[in-house]
């Protein structure tokens, strides 16, 4: 079971967050929400992800990419890390670092 967060220390991208009720909120909307896992500790994250269009192209949940379209954005599942790339122009959009050394979890749009 995931329960809400409420101390943690993440990145994303290049900004620190600790403790905070809400990392980046839109319309009183949190765009990320954080939830860490009772039977290990491990910290999650929720977001979706969107084009440059504003169209949705991959979910987010627990840290797991769930939904996308894996030709025109393949995604890498690794133990510690998982990417979203953007096939046609080679480039990472997502990394997500769940083992990262300086905090829990780091996210980093590219």
């Amino acid at each position: 079971m995931w329960e809400v967060a409420e101390r943690f220390k993440v990145r994303l991208g290049g900004n620190y967050f600790i403790n905070c009720k809400s990392l980046i909120s839109c319309n009183d909307e949190s765009l990320f929400r954080l939830y860490r896992r009772d039977s290990d500790g491990q910290l999650g994250i929720d977001f979706d992800v969107y084009d440059s269009k504003g169209n949705k192209i991959a979910t987010v949940r627990n840290s797991n990419v769930v939904g996308s379209d894996p030709s025109a954005y393949p995604i890498a599942h690794g133990a510690a890390q998982k990417t979203i790339t953007d096939a046609a122009s080679g480039r990472i959009i997502v990394k997500i670092d769940k083992k990262p050394s300086d905090v829990e979890l780091n996210s980093s749009p590219q």
